[in-house]
């Protein structure tokens, strides 16, 4: 459920009562991701490159590790100044973070073979939140949830640059 007046993304149960709101356009892509071996994932698709583990974790084949937190601000931080594979990283948007969420999967809802060892919990991104400017947007990889926590809350982060 999307509710427009905050933006918040939350799901709820097939069984309850909801408004509708249609739309037409081209069917969304899905990510076509390659293991580039370099602690980066590409997707064709989006035209993205990801970091394979989350931030805390080993850049080996299974992330070990757990990831570790940080304010919003440190989260921005962390990503503008990450070396990795030569590229200019950042912090992703939510559309672009929501672009990893695949709803058939188990357990996390992320695809695990390409972002193997992802905390079920939340992830920052950039985006800000218009109404509250002292908030930031964040997704969990629980549920594939959207919503929105002050930017001094910490939550976990994963990198994003152009392919």
């Amino acid at each position: 459920v999307v509710f427009f007046t905050s933006g918040f993304v939350l799901n709820v149960a097939k069984s309850g009562t909801n408004y509708v709101r249609c739309v037409a356009s081209q069917s969304l892509r899905s990510p076509e991701f390659t293991d580039n071996g370099d602690g980066t994932i590409s997707d064709a698709s989006s035209r993205l490159v990801w970091q394979k583990c989350s931030n805390g974790q080993s850049n080996d084949t299974s992330c070990s590790g757990s990831p570790t937190t940080a304010n919003w601000q440190s989260a921005l931080q962390y990503c503008n100044t990450l070396s990795l594979s030569g590229k200019s990283w950042r912090l992703p948007s939510a559309a672009e973070l929501l672009s990893l969420v695949d709803f058939t999967q188990t357990g996390t809802v992320i695809n695990g073979t390409f972002f193997p060892n992802t905390a079920a919990n939340l992830y920052w991104t950039s985006t800000t939140n218009q109404a509250l400017p002292g908030a930031g947007w964040r997704i969990t990889f629980a549920t594939g949830d959207l919503n929105t926590t002050l930017k001094a809350v910490t939550s976990r982060m994963r990198c994003v640059a152009n392919l």
